[in-house]
């Protein structure tokens, strides 16, 4: 997954994942001679939670944790519609926040969760 334009962070620290795709839907629709109606598209909001020593503010860890959450969440939602034929799935977008600590004896650690939009579509019967 290219984390190209895929990032936004404020003041805070706080980052916002953006589409890792623009997708113009027109002429994928086009290409396959679908209508907008013959399309079932499913859209959810998805998290995934992950720790570390680290590594949990980096950008890289956000875009693999989402990538991850995104895959299970169509290969689950293809499983659900195994009688549809699926067109295409990504994410919309989302948001990651984590935390780093040090312990009173030094030890480092993090936690963190990105929360993204996942869509999948299929090909109505």
């Amino acid at each position: 997954m290219s984390t190209e334009n895929f990032y936004h962070i404020d003041e805070e620290g706080k980052e916002d994942l953006i589409s890792e795709n623009i997708i113009d839907e027109a002429p994928e629709i086009e290409n396959l001679t679908l209508r907008a109606g013959e399309i079932l598209r499913i859209e959810e909001k998805v998290t995934r939670r992950f720790s570390g020593v680290r590594s949990c503010s980096k950008p890289s860890t956000h875009a693999s944790n989402a990538s991850a959450a995104m895959n299970e969440w169509a290969k689950n939602k293809i499983f659900e519609h195994r009688g549809l034929r699926y067109i295409r799935y990504g994410h919309l977008g989302g948001t990651a926040h984590w935390t780093n600590r040090t312990s009173w004896d030094g030890r480092r650690s993090c936690t963190g969760y990105v929360a993204i939009t996942c869509y999948i579509e299929f090909r109505k019967p």
